[in-house]
Order: structure tokens, then sequence, then C-alpha cells
């Protein structure tokens, strides 16, 4: 059953796990890594004149990854609060990454029992960080909003491509990368 509605159940339940993992949102946003983060730099672009004078004032002409922007662009356009997008995108962005590790596992190991048990045990296995300011975890369910998510996403994606030899499609989901995480763009273009 799991292998027939798979695309289905998969982002299902790991949307139900990252929800139950996050917990209070706002205990999350504040004790957020501030330089991943795209709370604190949203409010960075709503109110410049708060950073006028300042190095922080500078960040906004040179900032392009899309996790700060998306946000922005939500609340200036449709009012859309800056921590219900940060929420969501957090979510979405566990939700991503651990559909693509199920895939991943899956073509490695050509057996959906193997790679859905491998899922759960990669997920539980997350050593967790017992640093407060951090309120994180190493390998399981992302707890705060943070870039790296994403970026080991779209790195996993473009390895599940050149695994199936797919490399036009692992060059093109690598061009989203800087746009994600500049440095991990730099360090996995050195692998490919």
């Amino acid at each position: 059953m799991l292998a027939k509605y798979e695309y289905i159940l998969i982002p299902f339940f790991l949307t139900v796990i990252s929800i139950i993992a996050i917990g209070d949102f706002n205990i999350r946003l504040a004790t957020e890594d501030y330089r991943l983060a795209g709370a604190s730099h949203s409010f960075k672009f709503i109110h410049e004149e708060l950073y006028k004078g300042t190095i922080l004032s500078n960040f906004n002409k040179l900032n392009f990854l899309l996790l700060t922007n998306i946000p922005v662009s939500l609340f200036e356009n449709f009012k859309f609060p800056i921590f219900s997008s940060v929420y969501i995108l957090t979510i979405f962005g566990n939700t991503f990454f651990y559909t693509i590790f199920y895939f991943f596992s899956k073509k490695i190991l050509n057996s959906t029992k193997k790679s859905f048990f491998t899922l759960l045990l990669f997920i539980a296995s997350g050593i967790s960080y017992n640093n407060l300011s951090i309120m994180g975890t190493d390998g399981s369910i992302q707890v705060f909003p943070d870039t790296n998510i994403y970026a080991w996403s779209i790195i996993l994606l473009s390895t599940y491509f050149l695994i199936k030899n797919k490399f036009y499609f692992a060059i093109g989901t690598l061009i989203f990368l800087p746009f994600i995480h500049l440095g991990h763009f730099f360090l996995f273009s050195l692998y490919i």
C-alpha cells in the first residue's frame, strides 16, 4: 500500500511530524539562528529605517536569498504575516528534504520498506543539541527556520539525479542553490 500512495503519504506524514516537532513556533523564533533564518532577515527589509547607519543596512542591497525575499514579498503584496510564512517555509523545508531523502534511499536500496525504515531511523536518530540558543537538531526534524535544510534538499536532489544519470536535471537543480545558500553552492560545485 505504501508504494502505491507514497507520493501522498510520505509528504503528509512528514508534514505532521514536522508540526509536532516544532511545537510552539514562538519559542523556535526566539532561539532561531539569526545568520540563516528567514524571519529576522525579513524584518530588516520591512523596517529598513531601524537599521539605517548600521552595517545591517547594506544587507538589503546584497541579499538575494529566496527564503528572505518570499516572506517579504508575501507581506508587502498580500499583508501575509512574516511569522506565518516563515512557519510554513520551515514545515515545507522539512517535508521537502525528507521526501527527497526517502526517494533517494529508495533508489539506493531498491525497496520501499527498507527506505521507509531508513527514513524513520534517520529522523529518530538525529543528535539533539542541548544548547537552548540553538534548540534544533543535527539530523532530525528542523525546528527553526534555516536555509540549510533547503540547501541540503537541493544537494540531495541533485545527487539523486546524478545517480539516475540525469546530468541536465542535476545541473538544473543546482542552479537554485546559490539563491538558497551560497556557501553550500560553492562547496557542492567543487564536487560536481
